[in-house]
């Protein structure tokens, strides 16, 4: 069974634009595990979604007045572009194909889970391809035993043919033997009838 996104999951709450980089890096600092936070960017009933890296963030307040620049700014600033949005349902397979494919940010930066048009989480890259393998791997031995039935059956059905052939040939002998003697009685019978008399059974 295909492992769907809302299956892999973490619901980590999303932060408002009003939080500032300084405030999402704590929340970093506070949860090694947490690898991007998502931050609503719209108040309204079309609540859009953007995700913030540990990556992105490190860096922009690690480089050169990092952190004059973007500490008390909003964290807004360092959304990532385009962020993949899907529905819960869907396969992550499906994901990591597309992002593969087209170059998404789902490889990198994650991607935000949606259900009925309400955030239901985020799920990593990381987790994003742990169960495309997990499923690859279940599948490859599905095949496996797969291959080994059809090749249980193949030896059965080919035990079954030497079987049927020896059968065959064996009744084959055991007709063939009679037949063959009632066939040489009856051509010594005909051949011991004085001329003239007429055959009889």
């Amino acid at each position: 069974m295909p492992v769907r996104l809302k299956d892999i999951a973490l619901l980590v709450p999303p932060v408002t634009p009003a939080t500032t980089a300084a405030a999402a890096f704590s929340l970093f600092l506070s949860d090694a595990a947490l690898f991007a936070i998502p931050v609503r960017l719209a108040e309204d009933d079309t609540a859009t979604y953007g995700l913030v890296t540990r990556a992105r963030l490190t860096e922009a307040l690690a480089g050169p007045n990092g952190r004059d620049v973007y500490a008390a700014r909003s964290v807004t600033h360092l959304v990532g572009a385009q962020p993949v949005v899907a529905q819960s349902n869907v396969p992550a397979a499906l994901i990591a194909k597309t992002a593969a494919e087209q170059g998404t940010s789902a490889l990198t930066d994650g991607v935000i889970v949606m259900e009925q048009g309400a955030y239901a989480g985020i799920v990593s890259p990381a987790q994003l391809l742990k169960a495309v393998a997990e499923e690859n791997a279940a599948r490859a031995r599905a095949q496996q035993n797969a291959q080994r039935k059809m090749d249980d059956i193949q030896r059965q059905l080919t035990r079954l043919a030497e079987s049927r052939a020896r059968t065959l040939a064996f009744i084959g002998h055991e007709i063939r033997t009679p037949l063959t003697g009632i066939m040489g009685v009856a051509d010594l019978l005909d051949t011991q009838l004085p001329p003239g008399e007429t055959k009889r059974l």
